[in-house]
This record gives C-alpha cells, structure tokens and sequence, in this order.
C-alpha cells in the first residue's frame, strides 16, 4: 500500500567506520554532509511525496594503512560496516516499506565483500495537548 501522506523532514544517518577516509566522501546526488566527530554522513531531504524515491550513493577512499594491513579480507570487510539509520515525520499516515540495496563499486584495489542485514525499528510518540 502506498501513503495517501508525504514525509517530512526525512533525515539519513550513515556512520563511518575507522580506516575509511570521510573527508573523501563523493555522493550523488550531492547533499550528504561529512561529520568528522561523530564519524557520520548525514542527508536531509525535507519532503518525500507519496509513491516518491529518494536513492543515494556514497563512495569514499580507504585509508592506506588499512589496505595494507595483513588481515584476511574476511576481517577486514567486519571493519567496514557502515550502519544506516532512517528518520521521518509523517502525520496519517503509515511507514509500509523501506528498501536498501547495497552493492560493490568493482575495484581492482581492494575487492569486497558486500552484504545487508536490516533491522526495523518503530516508535511511536503521542503527545497530548493541554486544552
């Protein structure tokens, strides 16, 4: 089924493993923010209409030092996980499905591993007006 509602204030949080540059971060469409303190990026999309698609790609450069570690790539790719959190206001209308594909970029340099697990949470706030 599909909202009859838009979402508002959509907001994407990635975080950033160690050993992976987020200074480097390239993403499309343009609008993800680098936030080096807390080691995320974060996207703000301030209205998702009814039926609508909002897809993003991030890349970004692996530190050398970690590319160069003796660790087998199965330890390295438990390194780089990069957990994605979800955020909206919807008023009437419900979250039916969230989809997130992820895939390899194909690079010579450093070969991976990619896989998703995905983990849906929902709360609910109430707040009663004082009349």
């Amino acid at each position: 089924p599909q909202n009859p509602s838009d979402l508002v204030h959509l907001t994407i949080i990635m975080s950033v493993p160690e050993g992976v540059r987020g200074d480097s971060l390239q993403c499309n469409p343009p609008g993800g923010v680098w936030n080096e303190s807390k080691r995320v990026v974060l996207w703000c999309v301030s209205e998702l209409g009814g039926g609508e698609k909002f897809q993003l790609q991030s890349i970004f450069d692996i530190e050398e030092e970690l590319l160069n570690s003796s660790e087998s790539e199965e330890d390295l790719a438990e390194k780089l996980e990069f957990p994605v959190l979800s955020r909206c206001q919807c008023a009437g209308a419900q979250l039916s499905d969230v989809a997130l594909e992820v895939s390899d970029v194909g690079s010579d340099i450093f070969p991976a591993e990619v896989s998703k697990t995905v983990v849906q949470r929902f709360r609910v706030s109430h707040k009663e007006s004082n009349r």
